[in-house]
């Protein structure tokens, strides 16, 4: 089909069906770039393998204090890792994500660590992670290896539920 012209003005774009894993459309996959709330997917990813989504987690006062994109919590509140992901993957909560690590490892710095060793374990060699939410600027990934990572994920079915919710809510909005 037509290719988006606003896509073509991108660095780098990439188009994938995630169900199929098909590549639809690419240019520049192996430059590496910024990835911002991307990062949460892998976070989503670390937490699921790593914790139970029963597993309640108490929010901290650094994970409350997380700016830009919020969930909305509060410190000293308690949420299942379950709702957590929720307000990572729809809200894009950053302070979900600092409590979901914290929660999973003890410390964001230790989560991060999972994080870049099952970047190395996925083969995702041009991605580095610097901390859960993808606010700190240096974090750096490629499209090709967010694929990569983005058909993991799918393949975990408590992640494609939280998805499946996103993409009701989007379309609930709209109408």
């Amino acid at each position: 089909g037509p290719v988006d012209p606003l896509m073509l003005a991108a660095e780098t774009a990439l188009l994938v069906d995630l169900e199929s894993g098909e590549v639809l459309y690419e240019k520049n996959t192996e430059n590496p770039m910024k990835i911002a709330s991307l990062v949460k997917i892998m976070t989503a990813v670390v937490a699921l393998e790593h914790s139970d989504l029963q597993k309640n987690i108490t929010v901290s006062a650094h994970a409350a204090a997380i700016g830009e994109n919020t969930m909305g919590i509060t410190e000293g509140e308690i949420y299942t890792l379950e709702e957590l992901l929720y307000g990572l993957i729809l809200n894009s909560g950053n302070d979900a994500a600092y409590a979901i690590a914290e929660g999973v490892s003890g410390t964001s710095d230790k989560f991060v660590l999972w994080m870049n060793i099952k970047a190395n374990e996925l083969g995702l060699y041009n991605t580095f992670f610097a901390d859960p939410s993808g606010l700190d600027d240096s974090t750096r990934s490629t499209a090709a290896d967010l694929v990569r990572l983005s058909r993991y994920a799918m393949k975990n079915p408590d992640f494609r539920t939280i998805v499946k919710t996103n993409n009701v809510n989007l379309i609930s909005e709209t109408h």
